[in-house]
C-alpha cells in the first residue's frame, strides 16, 4: 500500500512538472513576429537612425554657443631673485564663450535636410515592407504546418485502416477462405501506409521548425499551432490583417512600399548631388 501511495505521489508530481505543449493561434504568431523578428527590427533601428540624422539636420540651422572654463593652482617651492628658495603658490583662472550662425552656405543645409527627409520616408516605407513581408511568410507557415497537421490525420486512418484489413486477412487466412498470398498483399499495403504516416510526421515536424524560426524563438521544443475552425481560422486572418498594409493588396505597383521606398532613396541621392 505505501508502495502505491509513493508512486502516485510520484506520478503526480511528474504531471505538475511536465509542461504543457503550447499551442499558437495564428494572431499570436504574427504579433510575436512583428514583436521579434529581426528584419523588422533592423527596419525599426533603421528609422529611427535617419529621423535621428533628419533632426541634426534641422537643429544645424539654429545658432551655436559654446563656453569653456580653466582653472590652475600651482603650488611647491623655487629659487628666488636672491639665491634662496621660498613657497611659491599660484591660482589662476580663465573663461571663454563663443556663437557661431550659418548666414549663407550655398544652400547646403537646405538640400541635405531634403534628402535625410527622403531617407527617413524611404526608411519608413522598408519597415512597412517588412512587416508586410513577415506577416505573409508567417502566415504561410502557419498554414504549411495545418496542411501536414491534416496529411498526418489523415495517414494514420489510412494506417488504421490497414491494420484491421490485416486483422481480417489473417483471419480468413486461418479459416482457409483466404489464400496467404492476400493476407502478404495487406500486410506490405499496412507497411507502406506507415512509411506515409512516418513521412507525414517528419513533414510535420519540419513545419514547425521552421515557423519557429520564422518567429525567432530561442527553441521549437513544445511549439505546437492550434487547430480552429474555419470560422476561427478566418477571424484570426481578419484581425492579422488590421496589422498589415491591406492598400498594398490593391494598389498600383508603384503605390507598393518596396517602389517607394526605391523612388524615395533615389530622390535622396539626386538631392546628395546638389549638396
Amino acid at each position: 500500500m505505501r508502495k502505491i501511495i509513493v508512486g502516485l505521489c510520484g506520478l503526480s508530481l511528474l504531471c505538475m512538472t511536465c509542461p504543457a505543449q503550447e499551442k499558437w493561434s495564428l494572431e499570436q504568431c504574427i504579433n510575436y513576429a512583428l514583436q521579434n523578428n529581426v528584419s523588422i527590427r533592423k527596419a525599426e533601428f533603421g528609422s529611427q537612425l535617419s529621423e535621428l540624422n533628419l533632426n541634426t539636420a534641422q537643429n544645424s540651422r539654429l545658432p551655436s554657443v559654446s563656453g569653456s572654463l580653466g582653472y590652475t593652482n600651482y603650488f611647491g617651492r623655487g629659487p628666488s631673485r636672491d639665491g634662496t628658495y621660498e613657497d611659491n603658490n599660484r591660482m589662476s583662472a580663465s573663461g571663454s564663450i563663443s556663437g557661431s550662425m550659418a548666414i549663407f552656405n550655398g544652400m547646403r543645409v537646405k538640400h541635405q535636410i531634403k534628402s535625410l527627409a527622403a531617407g527617413f520616408k524611404a526608411a519608413l516605407e522598408d519597415l512597412q515592407k517588412a512587416k508586410n513581408d513577415v506577416i505573409l511568410n508567417i502566415t504561410a507557415y502557419y498554414l504549411q504546418a495545418l496542411q501536414y497537421k491534416e496529411l498526418v490525420r489523415i495517414a494514420a486512418s489510412q494506417a488504421e485502416l490497414s491494420r484491421l484489413q490485416v486483422d481480417r486477412s489473417r483471419l480468413f487466412v486461418d479459416n482457409g477462405k483466404m489464400l496467404e498470398s492476400e493476407l502478404l498483399d495487406s500486410k506490405a499495403l499496412w507497411a507502406q501506409d506507415k512509411l506515409n504516416l512516418t513521412q507525414n510526421n517528419n513533414d510535420l515536424s519540419t513545419a514547425l521548425l521552421e515557423l519557429s524560426q520564422a518567429l525567432n524563438r530561442k527553441s521549437a521544443a513544445d511549439f505546437d499551432v492550434a487547430e480552429p475552425s474555419d470560422d476561427e481560422l478566418l477571424q484570426d486572418a481578419l484581425r492579422s490583417l488590421q496589422s498589415y498594409d491591406t492598400a498594398v493588396l490593391f494598389a498600383r505597383v508603384d503605390e507598393r512600399p518596396e517602389i517607394r521606398s526605391a523612388s524615395l532613396n533615389m530622390g535622396m541621392k539626386t538631392k546628395r548631388t546638389t549638396i
